[in-house]
């Protein structure tokens, strides 16, 4: 068992303090957690981390035990939103105390952030009103997050693995009368950003994330999607629109390629009225299939636990949950 350090012998830093040189073995030991993990490779985030870290360009804090970086975590702000981009503790400091070390500082830092762009008189801090969280390597869960408060809401999600050869085997449903599958089109993502606010009103996802409730919300969602490598490069012979008999987008999946051997299919909608009709199992077979074809033998994807619908789905076509990770939410608005 790991002997963890007293955390009086910690202290937070200043992420832009920290040099490049520095964080790398946590960088690493990261690395190979999410390969191990979830059979995805970090190295192209770590090295995009690093590139921030050397400009030092990028918001966040580092927990330091002496000269050795135990932890860290960074944020990224838009509008009066922070998303927290990522928080990893090495071994032997994962746990309680260091994850809630860090998450504290994170909210207290963030609690005072100034509006850059206040006009003369009104408030310089607490400019931030909401700020959001999918940790995936945060060890930590439900009431062990803060316990002293703030508390988050807490949203279960799942990451589940599937294999990607059953595909073959899937049988294949037609769309609607009227309607048409066809291959991914970045010209259309206006268009998909309207499917994709509409596909998720009233939806459990977007008490998570709340880019999904606007149009423009939902069209930053689409481009960080398609453009950075969070989650993934964007295979486009996996990604599939459903379109109606005007070409208006009606269901829609994008894949990614986060490893070698495994795809992600990073977002999958419907349109309300066609819930049901089997286009949401036709859209990720045939994502399955186009990920195969690119070379993935297997591929995964999040699921909100609460969304019983989509997580029956995904059982049916050979997915099973490998890990458990909370979406938290903090919000004064």
């Amino acid at each position: 068992m790991a002997v963890t350090a007293p955390i009086g012998a910690r202290r937070l830093v200043d992420l832009r303090k920290v040099s490049p040189g520095a964080i790398q073995p946590l960088l690493e030991e990261e690395i190979d957690q999410w390969n191990r993990i979830l059979h995805w490779d970090f190295r192209p985030s770590a090295a995009m981390l690093t590139r921030y870290i050397g400009y030092r360009a990028l918001d966040g804090l580092a927990l330091c035990e002496g000269s050795e970086i135990a932890g860290y975590c960074y944020w990224v702000c838009e509008g009066r939103k922070a998303l927290l981009g990522d928080l990893f503790v090495r071994q032997p400091w994962r746990g309680m105390a260091a994850e809630n070390s860090l998450l504290r500082g994170a909210l207290d830092t963030l609690a005072g952030w100034p509006d850059m762009t206040a006009q003369p008189g009104l408030p310089a801090a607490g400019w931030i009103r909401r700020i959001e969280a999918q940790l995936m390597m945060l060890s930590i869960h439900g009431p062990q997050v803060l316990p002293q408060g703030p508390l988050p809401r807490t949203f279960r999600r799942f990451f589940m693995i599937g294999s990607l050869h059953s595909a073959v085997r899937l049988r294949p449903v037609s769309p609607p009368p009227g309607y048409r599958f066809d291959s991914w089109l970045p010209s259309m993502i206006g268009d998909l950003a309207l499917l994709v606010e509409r596909c998720y009103q009233g939806h459990i996802d977007s008490e998570i994330n709340d880019q999904y409730r606007t149009t423009e919300g939902a069209r930053r969602f689409l481009e960080n999607l398609t453009n950075y490598p969070g989650c993934g490069a964007l295979q486009p012979a996996a990604s599939w629109i459903l379109l109606d008999a005007a070409g208006t987008p009606q269901g829609l999946v994008l894949c990614t390629s986060v490893s070698g051997s495994t795809g992600h299919v990073a977002q999958i909608c419907t349109a309300p009225h066609l819930r049901g009709s089997g286009v949401g199992y036709e859209l990720m077979r045939r994502a399955m299939l186009g990920l195969l074809a690119q070379g993935s033998v297997e591929a995964s994807l999040t699921v909100t636990a609460a969304n019983a619908r989509a997580l029956s789905m995904y059982r049916r076509l050979g997915f099973a949950t490998t890990h458990e990770f909370d979406a938290l939410v903090w919000s004064t608005s």
